[in-house]
This record gives C-alpha cells, sequence and structure tokens, in this order.
C-alpha cells in the first residue's frame, strides 16, 4: 500500500504542470525612521522563481491569476518603540503585522492566502509607527503560488 502511495504521490508530481512561482526577500532598504505608507523594499532576492519579484521596487507582479500564500516577517530592533505593517494588494489593505513595544528587538509578521489576478501588485508598507524605527535585515517577505485559477 505504502509503495502504491508513494509511486502514485511522485506521478502527480511529475506530470503537474502548474506554472513555478514563488519568491523569497529579506534585507531591508532604507530602514530607518520610515514614514507611513513607506513601501519596504526587500532589496536582496534570495529565490525568484519566475522573475515576478521587483528587488528594486519591492512589488510582486505575476503573470497568472491564483491564489497566493504570502510572508511577511518583520523584526524591528527598537526598544520599547511600535510598527505595524500592511500587506497590500492593488492598494488595498489584505493583512496587517504588528511588531515591537519590549526592552530587545521584536518580531512580528504573519501569513496569508489571497486571490492574486495576474498582473496584480502586491507590496508591504509601514502602516504606523511611532516615529523611530530601525527594520533589521532579517526582515523578510515571501510567496509563492498554491494553484492557479481562471
Amino acid at each position: 500500500m505504502f509503495l502504491k502511495h508513494f509511486l502514485l504521490i511522485n506521478t502527480i508530481i511529475f506530470i503537474d504542470n502548474s506554472p513555478r512561482i514563488a519568491f523569497y526577500a529579506n534585507t531591508v532598504k532604507d530602514n530607518v525612521d520610515l514614514g507611513v505608507h513607506h513601501t519596504l523594499i526587500f532589496g536582496n532576492d534570495v529565490t525568484n522563481e519566475g522573475n515576478f519579484y521587483h528587488h528594486a521596487t519591492g512589488n510582486f507582479i505575476p503573470n497568472v491569476s491564483g491564489v497566493y500564500v504570502f510572508h511577511v516577517q518583520i523584526l524591528l530592533c527598537f526598544p520599547g518603540h511600535e510598527f505595524r505593517t500592511e500587506l497590500v494588494v492593488e492598494g488595498v489593505v489584505k493583512a496587517a503585522h504588528y511588531t515591537g513595544d519590549t526592552n530587545n528587538c521584536s518580531n512580528g509578521g504573519g501569513m496569508a492566502i489571497l486571490h492574486v489576478n495576474a498582473g496584480d501588485s502586491v507590496w508591504v508598507r509601514v502602516r504606523s509607527s511611532d516615529g523611530a524605527n530601525n527594520v533589521a535585515w532579517e526582515s523578510s517577505f515571501a510567496g509563492f503560488l498554491l494553484y492557479p485559477q481562471q
């Protein structure tokens, strides 16, 4: 039974013709004293299958409509301060994240599963800040196509 199940899974993987779209980027450029609606530009694209993440602008713009999984992780190293970010699709806020207000560096973020149309722009921006912030290089933005849709 196990061997039969294993062979079936491998067969599905090898005959699957879904587009391969995935990205992971870190190292926020212009990471100090960011104002409201400032786009976080993750300048180091570690993985960029399909080349749809644009590290110069911080935007992910796929050419395939579908359901995508996104993950945002923010490390703030400015003890005692608060920092909020939001995941935006075509100017509409889809998720929000909080970090801060500790005596040390603090970590916050989250995951979102969203429908995105081909050509839509997805990015992370500052939602609010108490004025002083320093986003650490370990902060990241990632996403991948879960399945395509028409």
